[in-house]
């Protein structure tokens, strides 16, 4: 278990990584537990008490939060029972990745510019795994400010052999004129606002400002009952200004609703 919650401890700390990418962490670090457990038992009581405070602090992140409630149902079998219900989840997201993509291409990216913020896993593995001649022509990327994870989508979507051109998140006014659709990923489907990484906000009224499209690309899944659950991830104070003068009061959040009025078109599955 102690490598587990050293695990766990990483995973609540995360400030980095959308709700899909903590998902399928989570599932490795479980399945690893599960490995190293004798044949036939359950996972140890301490398991448990732990995915409960971990579900308890990602009440904003539905992926995982799904996730945890299909563990609960098997919660008394053997650690090889969870072991095959976590490949049954992994199986399915592969299989909704697979609608996602198809969905994507039917609206057509082929030689378009998108703009994305942030770092969506979904988004990375939709269009890395798009047929070279149905691909987007340029991807402009933002650094996502304070954690600039969008850095991150940046490396990865120039080592699928992509054109991508960061831009710091200020600047984009300036290309928007260059831009044909706004893409971004959801932490949170509602019926009113989706949930996504601060910034997307600002983003979603200027694409409106100027007529530009903006897509949102996320599991069916991540659907959330409304009202939804209150936004509690933050950023620490260290992680926005490590070195402010006392006195100055630091205010983050690491998500934030999204209005659906905002969306032209949401592509789910």
């Amino acid at each position: 278990m102690e490598q587990f919650t050293q695990e766990l401890q990483q995973l609540l700390h995360d400030r980095m990584h959308g709700s899909e990418w903590l998902t399928r962490r989570l599932i490795r670090s479980i399945q690893s537990l599960c490995q190293r457990r004798p044949a036939g038992e359950p996972l140890p009581e301490e398991f448990w008490t732990a995915l409960h405070h971990l579900r308890q602090a990602w009440t904003s992140f539905r992926s995982p939060l799904m996730l945890m409630d299909t563990l609960i149902s098997v919660r008394t079998k053997p650690a090889e029972t969870v072991a095959d219900v976590l490949q049954q989840v992994l199986t399915q997201k592969d299989t909704t990745l697979t609608r996602l993509r198809q969905a994507f291409l039917k609206i057509g990216p082929r030689n378009r510019t998108l703009l994305l913020h942030s770092h969506s896993d979904t988004i990375l593995r939709v269009l890395t795994a798009l047929p070279e001649e149905d691909r987007p022509s340029l991807l402009f990327q933002t650094i996502s400010y304070p954690g600039e994870e969008g850095l991150r989508s940046a490396r990865s979507l120039s080592k699928a052999g992509y054109a991508v051109e960061v831009l710091p998140d200020t600047a984009v006014g300036n290309k928007l004129t260059e831009v044909d659709w706004l893409v971004l990923g959801a932490d949170g489907l509602g019926t009113t606002h989706f949930t996504n990484k601060v910034g997307s906000l600002v983003l979603a009224l200027l694409a409106k400002a100027v007529h530009l499209p903006l897509y949102v690309l996320a599991e069916a899944a991540k659907t959330v009952p409304e009202p939804c659950p209150p936004i509690r991830l933050t950023y620490s104070a260290r992680d926005l200004w490590p070195e402010a003068p006392d006195g100055i009061l630091l205010s983050g959040g690491l998500l934030e609703p999204v209005p659906n009025q905002l969306v032209t078109e949401f592509l789910t599955a």
